[in-house]
């Protein structure tokens, strides 16, 4: 409501003026000189989310009806505000996100501050408010009457949201259509009237102006649901996009936020690669329960070291250890737990008994006598800390030459022959 009624006439005979020129404006360009891909720049475009929809505030000042039209070009309508929660979320969004002054413009008939458009409108049917963002003259009838400042015959339909001007103090001014030509809302961003030492509304409430005056404005889009499919397949489990972990191969549904705010559901097709690692042991054979896939067999007792040359399903031990298979399956790697071998027999009678061992004058050779020839003796040597310094294999054979080329210290020599098996401590000087 403005309180200078003189002032208010010069006015709305200029916006009357300027609203000719573009309606003249706008039919030459009907003809083919020109024509506007985008209603606006993007650069004058403060995008932000609530609850799951997107909304603009456009910093380019249009009447309401152009607002309207340019609202549903991009894809949305001029904003409906249904609760406190998204009243506060724009107003931050028009303060502190797009940074809106709060005198970017001054409007006569409504008290001489700045505004943003919004969607309510009763230019139809006068006194019957409609959220008509559009601008199809269809929409949810939210208010009827005027507030204090007129009529004071209004209230809100069905107990839905409203924040005209004077709410916050408990009873609305507004709307009052002051002369008669105020259809159309917008949100003021100061305390009105400017000047006046009584205040029909102040910042963030709604007032009912001239559609013809030209603001900033409120965009709003409904979410558009996305859909899309993908398929997959994962070892032993599989986290989706939202964060669910499955651990079956099946079709799920999943649902994340899409770029727009909206929800997006993905269809996975997925594949659970579950890789069987269980072994059968018989006797000193141990054999992989799954077949087509790669395998590599491994000493446990070495750190789990490759066994050369082992990477059949099955595998015989030779010596006495604890052994398990790596088994590969497309893009997946799993180990067996370690399985337990002994091929070698202890005698009653040590076998370490029966061996000599003595360094020569090279002092990197050590002789080894077995007391008896044997078909196959596996020797090996290792350092105080396990590490394998030295291993060979002898055949039909009882006197022994092997190298230890490391320097001095204590190490043990492990002497495995057919079905014994001893550990002897040597030092090389």
């Amino acid at each position: 409501m403005n309180y200078n009624l003189f002032v208010y006439t010069v006015n709305n005979m200029k916006a009357t003026i300027i609203k000719r020129i573009s309606i003249l404006f706008l039919f030459t360009t009907g003809f083919g000189l020109t024509s506007f891909a985008q209603c606006v720049s993007e650069e004058n475009v403060y995008s932000f989310i609530y609850n799951g929809k997107n909304y603009e505030v456009i910093k380019e000042t249009m009447t309401w009806a152009e607002a309207a039209s340019c609202a549903v070009e991009r894809g949305g309508y001029l904003t409906e505000i249904d609760s406190q929660a998204e009243q506060d979320t724009i107003y931050g969004a028009i303060i502190h996100g797009a940074e809106v002054s709060a005198d970017y413009t001054t409007v006569v008939d409504g008290g001489g501050i700045a505004y943003i458009w919004i969607g309510a409108s009763d230019q139809d049917t006068e006194g019957t408010w409609l959220w008509d963002g559009d601008g199809d003259s269809i929409g949810i009838n939210f208010w009827n009457g005027q507030g204090a400042a007129g009529l004071n015959n209004g209230t809100p339909v069905d107990e839905l949201y409203n924040n005209w001007g004077g709410s916050s103090s408990g009873s609305p001014n507004e709307p009052d259509d002051f002369n008669e030509g105020q259809d159309c809302a917008a949100i003021g961003l100061a305390k009105w009237p400017a000047e006046a030492p009584f205040t029909l509304g102040i910042a963030s409430e709604w007032n009912d102006i001239s559609s013809t005056n030209s603001l900033y404005y409120i965009i709003e889009f409904d979410c558009k649901e996305t859909s899309s499919t993908i398929t997959e397949s994962s070892c032993n489990s599989y986290i989706s996009p939202s964060g669910k972990t499955w651990t079956s191969s099946d079709t799920y549904l999943d649902t994340i936020l899409n770029a727009a705010g909206c929800d997006s559901v993905i269809t996975i097709n997925l594949t659970i690669i579950t890789i069987d690692t269980t072994v059968n042991l018989d006797g000193i054979t141990l054999t992989a329960n799954a077949s087509g896939v790669e395998y590599q067999w491994l000493d446990c007792d070495q750190a789990y070291s490759i066994i050369e040359g082992e990477s059949n399903q099955s595998f015989t031990a030779s010596f006495n250890g604890n052994y398990a298979v790596e088994i590969t399956e497309g893009s997946c790697v799993d180990t067996s737990a370690c399985y337990a071998a002994t091929p070698v027999m202890v005698n009653e009678q040590p076998f370490e008994d029966e061996i000599i061992v003595h360094q020569g004058t090279n002092r990197d050779i050590f002789h080894i006598d077995l007391g008896d020839i044997h078909q196959e003796i596996f020797i090996k040597i290792a350092d105080i800390n396990g590490r394998v310094v030295a291993s060979k294999t002898f055949t039909q054979s009882q006197l022994l030459n092997i190298e230890i080329d490391t320097p001095p210290g204590i190490y043990f020599l492990t002497v495995t022959s057919e079905k014994q098996q001893a550990v002897i401590k040597i030092i090389k000087n």
